[in-house]
């Protein structure tokens, strides 16, 4: 006998020979993460109790009350409508509908 290989039968050749799926149409390269422009302020555990720490809190989150108080009366004011409370309309609206449409007609 030979050292060398028996020839392959002609089946395993074709196969062989058989694009790959990933050949005809590669996989999608991911695309860059997305920066997140608003989120949660990080922070770290404090001891509210002691005032500095406690006076600072409280006038960032006055300054936040107060941005978000001038933000809704600009949108007011220029008549563009506030999407949380336009959803809450809509599902206190279905809510006292439903009640209407159940209770029978006299």
């Amino acid at each position: 006998q030979s050292s060398e290989n028996p020839p392959a039968p002609s089946c395993l050749s074709q196969v062989a020979s058989c694009p790959s799926p990933e050949d005809v149409r590669p996989l999608e390269k991911a695309g860059p993460r997305k920066e997140t422009t608003n989120g949660r302020k990080k922070r770290k555990s404090s001891i509210l109790t002691d005032t500095p720490v406690k006076e600072q809190l409280r006038l960032e989150q006055e300054m936040a009350k107060q941005k978000r108080i001038k933000l809704e009366k600009t949108q007011q004011s220029k008549g563009t409508t506030n999407l949380k409370s336009v959803k809450k309309g809509l599902f206190k609206n279905k809510s006292a509908n439903a009640e209407k449409a159940s209770r029978p007609s006299t």
